[in-house]
């Protein structure tokens, strides 16, 4: 992730059966991107 620190980044989540859990457009790509994942159910 290193080589892309300051470029534009399409973040997607999904689950095992492929369902999309989260999705994040991220303009400028840091050290730590975060996502709150507690509220998904275990095992998704």
């Amino acid at each position: 992730m290193k080589d892309n620190v300051g470029l534009a980044a399409s973040i997607s989540i999904y689950a095992k059966t492929g369902q999309l859990m989260a999705q994040r457009e991220v303009p400028a790509v840091a050290d730590k991107i975060e996502f709150q994942v507690g509220h998904y159910p275990s095992g998704t």
